[in-house]
């Protein structure tokens, strides 16, 4: 494919192509989108103010578990 797309772009000056992303690419774009609506809202929420001072940015990581 990338030898037919050179000799295309040799013989007409101009190459025209679509690349797609691929599944782990996709995810990764959803989460950042997620990650940075939730870390709006957590920001600019009016509740919460106590525990945002100690954890001021949002994580997807388990911060405390419960162990019997």
């Amino acid at each position: 494919m990338a030898d037919r797309t050179a000799q295309h772009a040799i013989a007409n000056q101009y190459v025209q192509m679509e690349v797609g992303l691929v599944l782990k690419e996709i995810y990764h774009c959803i989460f950042q989108y997620i990650d940075e609506k939730w870390q709006h809202i957590w920001t600019t929420n009016t509740t919460g103010q106590f525990y945002r001072k100690i954890e001021p940015v949002i994580s997807r990581n388990i911060k405390y578990t419960h162990q019997n």
